[in-house]
């Protein structure tokens, strides 16, 4: 059975793929009070232990406000680690599934974006997450990269679970409405990374990596 190393797995997508699984791998689950992304060591260290044929990654500083007066930290973590994950991955000859957003777009189109679209992100969270972006297609050529929008899940806090609960509470509710998004579910981003993390696996040859590397 082949391992599969998901870092970030204390957050929302990364708790529901540890609790749902892969079929065919073993899951490893590394937080970030067990792995910090921005320590190559760390990194190097931790991919010699687990031995994994697959990295997903799931780490990221997610505080979209609080980046604003973080921003050394939230580049430190979407952007550096990204690239230092990447790198890893590299190294050891590993393919990477990695999660981006939708912030690295500036909201202005008026249709759904698509994987081809030009980043213009407007604000620090969505600059260090197309920084990342940037950091992994340069460093491996071997990745997938996800942008997801809105992710909820019952046992993590959220913007949707927040609404949930105060259209319970209140009788009206005070909020932006000038937002455009669209809510995911990470148990099925879980079931997506699942799937593209089966098809790395059973098609990690080089005569066929380009059916599933680009």
């Amino acid at each position: 059975m082949q391992r599969i190393l998901i870092l970030g797995a204390a957050g929302q997508v990364g708790s529901a793929l540890l609790a749902q699984g892969i079929a065919g791998a073993d899951l490893i689950g590394r937080a970030a009070r067990d792995i910090d992304i921005t320590d190559p060591a760390a990194l190097a260290a931790a991919l010699a232990a687990t031995q994994p044929a697959l990295v997903i990654n799931c780490a990221a500083f997610t505080a979209v406000d609080r980046a604003e007066s973080e921003a050394e930290r939230a580049f430190a973590v979407n952007a550096r680690g990204a690239g230092l994950v990447a790198q890893a991955c590299a190294d050891h000859g590993l393919p990477l599934i990695h999660l981006s957003t939708d912030y690295v777009f500036d909201g202005s189109k008026p249709a759904p974006y698509t994987e081809t679209d030009p980043v213009a992100p407007l604000g620090v969270y969505g600059q260090s997450k197309a920084e990342g972006e940037a950091r992994v297609r340069a460093a491996l050529p071997q990745h997938l990269i996800l942008r997801l929008s809105w992710i909820f899940s019952n046992s993590h806090p959220s913007f949707f679970g927040t609404m949930l609960r105060l259209g319970a509470e209140r009788p009206e509710l005070r909020v932006v409405n000038d937002q455009i998004g669209g809510p995911t579910f990470a148990g099925h981003i879980a079931l997506a990374i699942a799937a593209m993390a089966g098809r790395a696996l059973h098609h990690g040859d080089n005569s066929r990596a380009d059916t599933i590397w680009g």
